[in-house]
């Protein structure tokens, strides 16, 4: 049977909705697992809105981390849980598409092994880093990469993720040469750019902008990404967040998924990522 799954997916993050389960449900606590280590941007945005998902369905949402493997192991988590509606899952782009193709066995289907429930919201990345590194714009740190092939090195909260594919895509349009370097989350990747062991990374605006304004990294380029009036509930918190509220059926969702397991899959195969 499918499972639950409240889907973050492509710079993107997803909210639990109420499904269609018995008249009853809910009458104990939901478990909301995170796939990725506390303090990135989908632990804040599932504990946002977990917040208001309690109140609203009367029982609390626990908000639980199950880092590793891209986010792998805590869909391999959810998918294998009781399918009764109390096991969702705070999904991204890398647990419901990316991983698709870039884990050769991967342990379970990100489309038939979960229903989807509804998008919450998209957000951009952002190119940050080290404040050592002499560059001042994306210009010139491609120019200071073609001059030092090999040198510089990129973080990413874990194989798979937007972070990673962001990196490879870089390398491929720019033509330069860097190493990834994978973790279990934003924070100890973003910790490590911080700390100069790692140059750069292209992490989470609502994360990595917070770090900029700091002083503590240095932003050279961001995606950009439409406002959205949708979900006016939880609005202002996650535009202060620098995440783009969405909202949208389940049936919408459903397809939205499909098309990105193809997009991405096409990613992963021309710029070349993989994971032994």
């Amino acid at each position: 049977m499918k499972r639950t799954v409240a889907l973050f997916l492509g710079l993107v993050l997803a909210v639990a909705a109420p499904l269609a389960f018995a008249q009853a449900w809910p009458t104990k606590p939901i478990k909301w697992v995170v796939p990725f280590a506390p303090g990135g941007t989908t632990d804040i945005l599932a504990r946002t809105i977990g917040d208001k998902l309690g109140v609203a369905l009367g029982q609390p949402v626990i908000v639980e981390n199950k880092p590793g493997a891209g986010g792998g192991l805590g869909a391999d988590f959810v998918a294998k849980s009781a399918p009764d509606g109390y096991t969702i899952l705070g999904g991204t782009i890398s647990t419901n598409a990316i991983n698709a193709s870039l884990y050769k066995d991967l342990p379970y289907d990100p489309v038939k092994d979960f229903i989807p429930i509804t998008l919450i919201a998209r957000v951009p990345n952002m190119l940050v880093v080290n404040n050592d590194v002499p560059a001042k714009t994306v210009a010139e740190l491609i120019a200071l990469m073609k001059k030092n092939p090999g040198k510089y090195t990129f973080a990413s909260s874990g194989n798979g993720t937007s972070q990673h594919l962001s990196g490879e895509l870089f390398k491929g349009m720019a033509g330069v040469d860097m190493q990834h370097i994978p973790y279990k989350g934003s924070p100890p990747a973003l910790q490590d750019v911080m700390g100069g062991s790692v140059t750069m990374t292209f992490d989470n605006i609502t994360t990595a902008w917070t770090l900029a304004k700091g002083g503590k990294l240095r932003a050279l380029g961001v995606t950009t990404a439409k406002r959205s009036p949708a979900a006016p509930d939880v609005q202002e918190k996650l535009l202060a967040l620098g995440a783009e509220p969405v909202g949208n059926s389940t049936e919408e969702f459903t397809a939205f998924v499909k098309t990105e397991v193809v997009k991405w899959g096409d990613v992963v195969k021309k710029s070349g990522a993989k994971v032994d």
